[in-house]
């Protein structure tokens, strides 16, 4: 498995993480990045915000905002 040495950037935005996965979807031992682009609702977070508070997902099963995302030790 390699590890990267500098956060990975897209268009000059530096992804976030690493971080653990996002169970139920993601096994917490998969460690990743994550860059979030809202392109086609407006969100008062910013762009590149990880969540919008004007969307929800009321139909969904799971919720992930129960916890946060853990981060851990990286570049």
């Amino acid at each position: 498995l390699a590890v990267a040495k500098e956060h990975p950037t897209l268009f000059g935005q530096k992804f976030q993480g690493p971080m653990e996965g996002h169970e139920p979807l993601i096994p917490q031992m998969f460690h990743h990045y994550d860059l979030h682009a809202w392109l086609f609702r407006d969100n008062p977070e910013g762009m590149f915000s990880p969540t919008n508070p004007n969307v929800t997902c009321d139909a969904a099963q799971f919720s992930l905002l129960e916890k946060p995302t853990k981060l851990v030790s990286g570049p």
